[in-house]
């Protein structure tokens, strides 16, 4: 529960965290952001469909890629629940069998 509070407490989008990554060169950052925004509206759905058919080491992959392009933009609370995600699918048992 305090996992999940912590969560919370993190920005939906940090932009200055996104903007220093990239050296505070905004343009990059708008063409990352946009970026993400068209991956991320494709990923989304297939890592749905990877859970569902529980192919977990996909699941592993989509949930580290997602993670990776959220840190680059500063959606810090999309990247920590990817990570969450990517962690739990690589378990022996994975925890959401």
């Amino acid at each position: 529960m305090d996992g999940d509070l912590e969560m919370l407490s993190l920005p939906l989008l940090d932009e200055a965290d996104g903007l220093r990554r990239l050296g505070n060169r905004r343009n990059l950052y708008e063409t990352i952001l946009e970026t993400f925004l068209q991956e991320a509206e494709e990923e989304f759905p297939h890592l749905q469909e990877l859970v569902d058919d529980k192919q977990w080491n996909e699941v592993v992959k989509s949930a580290h890629k997602l993670k990776g392009i959220a840190g680059n933009v500063g959606a810090k609370r999309l990247q920590a629940q990817a990570a969450e995600l990517q962690q739990g699918a690589g378990t022996p048992t994975p925890a959401y069998e």
